[in-house]
């Protein structure tokens, strides 16, 4: 087998961010993702070892497929899950991502995020996607606000909410962002109901064969979905 050796700073700058995931973040986010917040290097480790299926079970041989992410407001994690979405694509543009926000609002802006980060074109003044992934490109006349496809397929990603409509796409995978809007939801048995309601009747119904979901909320109370 020839190994090909990376020859220049572009290059390897590609090597290192698709082997390792917090590069990525790193790479895009220099001043954000710096190593001394353990807590986005232990994130974003989680996460590529979840999606390389390399988080097993206590046998030793089946990996997870469920991961749940709990940690306090304003930390990152949100935004580390858009750059996730894109990093996924990037290794893999055949994946279908389906993210879901306690309302639309918040799940266009996940949506448009996510977009926009990859459309930035590559310029000299900045760092972007295009740098790392330069064949990842939205495809020409899908680029909705909350439901749009990589090019070279026809459909990659879709946002939505419990109370929006979900079809047309399935899922290999399901992130699950902010689905409690604050305390007083939390303590509102019939809203806890209707998430759980929400998550087996629609969404389990989405999911494709050898899926992953990531559900990544503050917790709030021992009932939400986490619980």
């Amino acid at each position: 087998m020839l190994l090909k050796i990376p020859t220049n700073s572009v290059e390897i700058d590609r090597e290192i961010c698709n082997r390792s995931f917090f590069k990525f973040c790193a790479y895009l986010s220099p001043d954000f993702y710096t190593p001394d917040r353990t807590h986005l290097v232990e994130l974003c480790d989680t996460l590529q070892s979840f999606y390389e299926r390399r988080l097993l079970k206590p046998d030793g041989e089946t990996p997870y497929t469920n991961l749940a992410i709990s940690i306090p407001p304003r930390l990152g994690k949100s935004r580390t899950l858009e750059l996730f979405s894109i990093w996924v694509f990037g290794r893999n543009p055949s994946e279908k991502i389906m993210t879901v926000s306690y309302n639309e609002t918040l799940s266009v802006e996940f949506s448009k995020a996510v977009r926009d980060k990859i459309q930035t074109p590559q310029s000299a003044a900045m760092r972007t996607v295009s740098d790392i992934f330069p064949d990842l490109k939205i495809k020409q006349g899908s680029g909705a606000a909350h439901m749009w496809a990589i090019d070279g397929q026809h459909l990659s990603y879709l946002g939505g909410s419990p109370t929006g409509t979900l079809t047309g796409i399935g899922a290999s995978v399901l992130i699950i962002d902010d689905l409690i809007k604050n305390a007083i939801e939390a303590l509102n048995e019939r809203i806890l109901s209707e998430h759980w309601l929400f998550y087996t009747n629609t969404l389990r119904q989405r999911l494709e064969e050898g899926h992953i979901k990531i559900v990544n909320f503050t917790r709030w109370a021992t009932n939400d979905l986490i619980g």
